[in-house]
């Protein structure tokens, strides 16, 4: 499961059509479901349903409405499913991803939620860690910079 929702992920890069795309959204987060019933203590499996569901809920509803008309099918997410999800991987493991802790708190952010201390700490965890690939390294130079300004 975990696997069959990275591959369809990969080849959501190579679409081109918008329908197409937002059909095969829909198929990842089913994998990613299945995934979650076979092993609940896979932190990855949560952070990816918890992407799924930022990335979603940042597309706005009524273009994800509009979508369903052509697709039929309109993807549900919101922020507050993504947090949770974030939360739940962390609680499996706190040192798994230091991307999750940055998207614990982007998606904080997008909640309007004036914690700005508990944004601030767990944007630190994530910088705290150690860089595994190159991708995470950016990502901790852009935590930095928005730690800066908060």
């Amino acid at each position: 499961m975990f696997w069959q929702a990275i591959c369809l992920g990969q080849k959501t890069q190579f679409l081109s059509n918008p329908k197409d795309k937002l059909v095969l959204a829909s198929e990842i987060k089913e994998h990613i479901d299945k995934g979650i019933q076979f092993n609940a203590n896979d932190p990855m499996l949560w952070y990816m349903r918890g992407s799924w569901y930022y990335n979603i809920a940042d597309i706005s509803y009524t273009i994800r409405y509009g979508a369903s008309w052509l697709t039929g099918v309109i993807l549900k997410a919101d922020f507050k499913d993504a947090l949770n999800d974030f939360k739940q991987a962390a609680s499996i493991d706190e040192s798994f991803y230091a991307d999750n802790y940055f998207m614990q708190a982007r998606t904080m952010q997008k909640l309007l939620n004036d914690d700005i201390d508990s944004i601030k700490l767990l944007l630190q965890k994530g910088i705290d860690m150690t860089c595994i690939n190159p991708s995470t390294k950016i990502l901790q130079q852009k935590a930095k910079s928005l730690l800066e300004k908060l």
